[in-house]
């Protein structure tokens, strides 16, 4: 198979958009989001043995027929052929994940795998070992954007806010932003806020950086199968059967609670300025460090409560 292509950001910065417009070019193909294929399973592998054997091909491959959204989309693999394409090939977590990879391509009549999975960007390292000639974009939004975003659609022991929400955006997209200074032949930067204002000619830009030809298509995403797919299955994608919104950028100038602004900011004021975005305004902002102290607290007892979860399931 080619190498793959890799779309790594935080969640909620518009990383199904550029998924839903690339899947409308002839040449690539986005499946589902594949979460756990490099956090999870490369520690997990072991524990299915020795994979010359079919027996233990055959429990892997029925394992990875529920990795990440595969069964919520109803993508049902035929574990046999998975597992045949894993003896035919190399037996190690390359191997495996390549096999996984060209199964869900092979029904596409594409020629190469976009692999859309947010949290993959903590994995930046192991994706560029794993895959050495693969590239990677890397999606930047306006983090207060991807705040007000992420508390409106997540609820319960999966809510996150302003303090876990600051925290994560500025340190994640440095080190995604650190990556690429390290690997500039193969890393390529856009910005959410660049795209929905200029969407043809920041996607002429992406495929002249993959060295393919730009499709028009690409702007006809919303009447395309992937868009139409995740806003059905998934109540807070519903601007994916719209056209570009290019007005959905900057809420947080009205939306965002002054305290909620300035504590955001003081964690990831750095980074938001790195990536282009000016700070806002300095009014008056009377405890927002006590805010912050009550939602760490919060933070730690969800953090726990979802640790929790995780090993009873």
């Amino acid at each position: 198979m080619a190498n793959p292509l890799f779309i790594i950001s935080s969640g909620r910065s518009g990383s199904t958009l550029l998924a839903s417009m690339l899947n409308m070019h002839p040449v690539f193909h986005v499946p589902v989001e594949l979460i756990g294929l490099y956090s999870y399973l490369p520690w997990r592998l072991r524990f299915y043995g020795d994979l010359n054997k079919p027996f233990n091909r055959l429990l892997l491959a029925r394992d990875l027929r529920l990795v990440g959204q595969l069964r919520e989309f109803g993508i049902d693999l035929d574990a046999e052929p998975l597992a045949d394409r894993i003896g035919k090939g190399r037996k190690d977590f390359q191997g495996v994940v390549g096999a996984l990879y060209d199964e869900l391509l092979k029904t596409s009549g594409k020629q190469r795998l976009v692999d859309k999975t947010p949290n993959n960007g903590r994995y930046a390292e192991r994706i560029a070992r794993t895959w050495p000639e693969s590239e990677i974009i890397h999606l930047v939004r306006d983090g207060r954007d991807v705040a007000l975003s992420s508390m409106s659609s997540r609820r319960g022991i999966n809510f996150r806010n302003t303090f876990e929400l600051g925290c994560a955006w500025g340190g994640g997209n440095l080190r995604r932003a650190a990556f690429g200074m390290r690997n500039r032949h193969r890393y390529h930067r856009l910005r959410y806020e660049d795209l929905v204002s200029n969407p043809e000619a920041e996607l002429q830009r992406l495929c002249n950086f993959l060295n393919v030809r730009y499709d028009g298509q690409m702007l006809d995403y919303a009447d395309g199968d992937f868009a139409r797919r995740n806003a059905a299955r998934l109540d807070y994608h519903p601007n994916l059967v719209r056209k570009v919104m290019s007005d959905n950028v900057g809420k947080w100038r009205k939306a965002m609670p002054a305290r909620h602004r300035r504590l955001y900011e003081a964690l990831s004021g750095k980074a938001l300025v790195s990536f282009g975005y000016d700070l806002g305004p300095r009014e008056r902002a009377s405890g927002w460090w006590i805010l912050g102290f009550k939602l760490a607290v919060m933070t730690a007892v969800r953090a726990a409560a979802r640790g929790i979860r995780s090993m009873r399931v």
